[in-house]
C-alpha cells in the first residue's frame, strides 16, 4: 500500500510538472534605453554599464541573471533556455525587465557637527511572461519587486564608488544579499502564466500636491518620483494580495510598453485594466518639539488612495503616518527632509498594501485612517473585486 502510494504521489508531481507553462528565456531587457550614457544614466545609472557592454567591466548582467534566474526551478512554469531570445515568433518569453534604479542621498548631522551621508539605492524590475502570436506581444504575468540597500560613509560616494556597489549587488553576495538571488526567492511560486483576457486592476494615475512636490522637487525629478511610488505600492499590493496588478510604468502608451533586449526592442500590448487604483500623495508635514537638549521630529505623510472599477468607486480613503514618523534626537543633529519624507511614504505604502491580504488590521485603521470608519468596508471590497480571482 505505501509502495503504491508512493508511484501516485510521483505520477502526480510528474503530471503536474508535464503541464506547466514552458517560457522561452529572453535574457534581461529594459523599458527604455536611450542612445547616449547620460541619457541612460538618468534612469539606469548601474545596469546601463552591464548591458549591451563588450568587455563588460562589471559583469555582463544578462549571464548573470540567466544564471540566478533562468537556471532554477519555478512552481508554475518551465524555463527554456533554447537559443530563442526576443526574436521567438510564438510562445512565451521570461525577462527581467529592469524598470528604474534610483538613488536618495541625505546628509545627516551629528552632534560633534559630523555629516554623515546616507545612499538609498533601490532597484525595480518586473519578472514579466509574455507571449507572442503572429508577431504581436501580448502581457501574459509579472512579479513587480523593488530591491533596496542602504549604504552609509563619513564621505561622499562618487559615481564610481556606487557603480561598484551596484556591480556586486547585481553580480555577487559579498554584500550579504544579491537582487537576482532575492527576485528569484520571491518570484518562485507566485509567477504564473494568465491568459491576456484575465481582469487585472492597474495603478493608472500617481499625483503629487504642491507641498510634496515642493519637498521634492529641487531633489528629484518628480514625474520619476511619482511614478517610482507607484511601482513600490504595486510591488507591496502584489505580494501581500497573492494577486496581480498591470505594470506601472511611466512610459506606458495606449496599454503598450517597450521591451529593450540585448538584439532588439519588442512592444508589449496590456490588457485593459478592470479597476484603477489612484495614490493621491498629499501631505508632507515636518514638525518639531524642543525640550531641553533633546527635540521631537515627525516627518508626517499623508496618501489618498482611491479605487474605481467600471461603474463604481468603491474606495476612497485618506492614510496618515504620523507618531510612527516620529523620532528624538538632539537639538543639534539634523535630518534630510527629501530622504526622510520618502521613507515614511513607503512605509506607509507597505503598511495599506498589508490590508489587502484578507485580513484588515483595525489598530492600523484607527490611527490611520480615523476620519473614515468605513475604511475597513472599502478594503474588503476592493480587496474582492481586485484579488478574488487569485
Amino acid at each position: 500500500m505505501r509502495f503504491l502510494l508512493i508511484s501516485l504521489l510521483i505520477s502526480l508531481a510528474i503530471a503536474s510538472q508535464s503541464h506547466a507553462q514552458i517560457a522561452y528565456w529572453g535574457g534581461v531587457s529594459f523599458t527604455s534605453f536611450a542612445e547616449t550614457k547620460v541619457e541612460q544614466r538618468e534612469r539606469f545609472p548601474f545596469a546601463s554599464n552591464m548591458f549591451r557592454c563588450d568587455p563588460c567591466a562589471f559583469g555582463n548582467i544578462n549571464t548573470i541573471a540567466r544564471e540566478r534566474l533562468a537556471e532554477n526551478p519555478y512552481d508554475n512554469i518551465d524555463v527554456s533556455l533554447d537559443a530563442v531570445g526576443s526574436r521567438q515568433l510564438e510562445g512565451l518569453i521570461l525577462t527581467p525587465l529592469i524598470a528604474r534604479e534610483s538613488v536618495i542621498i541625505a546628509e545627516d548631522i551629528d552632534p560633534d557637527g559630523t555629516v554623515n551621508y546616507e545612499y538609498a539605492m533601490r532597484f525595480f524590475i518586473n519578472l514579466m511572461l509574455f507571449e507572442f502570436k503572429q508577431g504581436e506581444g501580448r502581457f501574459s504575468g509579472s512579479f513587480p519587486f523593488i530591491f533596496k540597500h542602504v549604504e552609509t560613509s563619513k564621505t561622499p560616494l562618487s559615481q564610481d564608488q556606487l557603480m561598484n556597489i551596484a556591480a556586486e549587488l547585481y553580480g555577487s553576495n559579498t554584500r550579504g544579499m544579491n537582487i537576482f538571488d532575492e527576485l528569484y526567492k520571491q518570484a518562485k511560486s507566485k509567477l504564473m502564466f494568465k491568459g491576456f483576457s484575465s481582469k487585472y486592476p492597474q495603478i493608472t494615475e500617481i499625483s503629487l500636491s504642491d507641498e510634496v512636490a515642493g519637498v521634492m522637487g529641487a531633489h528629484v525629478d518628480l514625474d520619476a518620483f511619482a511614478a517610482q511610488t507607484g511601482q513600490i505600492f504595486e510591488a507591496n499590493l502584489v505580494r501581500q494580495s497573492g494577486g496581480m496588478l498591470i505594470p506601472t510604468l511611466d512610459d506606458n502608451n495606449n496599454n503598450e510598453m517597450e521591451a529593450v533586449f540585448q538584439d532588439a526592442a519588442r512592444r508589449i500590448q496590456l490588457p485593459e485594466p478592470a479597476a484603477s487604483i489612484l495614490l493621491d500623495v498629499n501631505r508632507f508635514v515636518y514638525w518639531e518639539k524642543v525640550k531641553g537638549a533633546q527635540k521631537t521630529v515627525c516627518f508626517i505623510v499623508l496618501v489618498n488612495v482611491k479605487v474605481n472599477t467600471t461603474f463604481d468607486t468603491i474606495m476612497d480613503t485618506s492614510f496618515v503616518r504620523k507618531k510612527e514618523s516620529c523620532g528624538v534626537i538632539r537639538t543639534v543633529e539634523k535630518l534630510t527632509p527629501h530622504f526622510q519624507f520618502p521613507e515614511q511614504l513607503y512605509s506607509l505604502l507597505y503598511k495599506i498594501s498589508q490590508q489587502f491580504d484578507g485580513s484588515v488590521d483595525a489598530g492600523f485603521l484607527s490611527a490611520a485612517a480615523p476620519k473614515h470608519p468605513q475604511a475597513a468596508d472599502q478594503i474588503k471590497l476592493a480587496t474582492e473585486k481586485l484579488f478574488a480571482a487569485f
